[in-house]
């Protein structure tokens, strides 16, 4: 499997992202306890946020990112993904 650094930039409409946060993040919280999200958290700024998610390809981590509640209701206008090889810490193979 690989893992993949992703990107979100949120929509600029604070309250309709805060509204589907919940649903968000318990989507995110499945995907943790299945192994596939390794790490989630907004940036300070709120405006954007960093996954660190496990697939087996490019594919898969795509259809993972666009299953998200959040990109569904369009609250997403910008979306990067990129493989990443850590070689240290939790992710890395040390």
């Amino acid at each position: 499997m690989a893992i993949f650094a992703v990107h979100y930039r949120y929509a600029d409409r604070p309250e309709a992202v805060a509204a589907a946060k919940p649903e968000h993040r318990a989507y995110l919280a499945s995907q943790s306890a299945a192994g596939r999200l390794l790490a989630s958290g907004p940036f300070n700024d709120r405006r954007e946020a960093l996954l660190i998610i496990r697939a087996d390809d490019f594919a898969a981590a795509q259809a993972l990112v666009s299953a998200d509640p959040i990109s569904q209701a369009g609250l997403v206008d910008q979306t990067t993904i990129r493989p990443w090889s850590p070689n240290l810490g939790p992710f890395g193979e040390n």
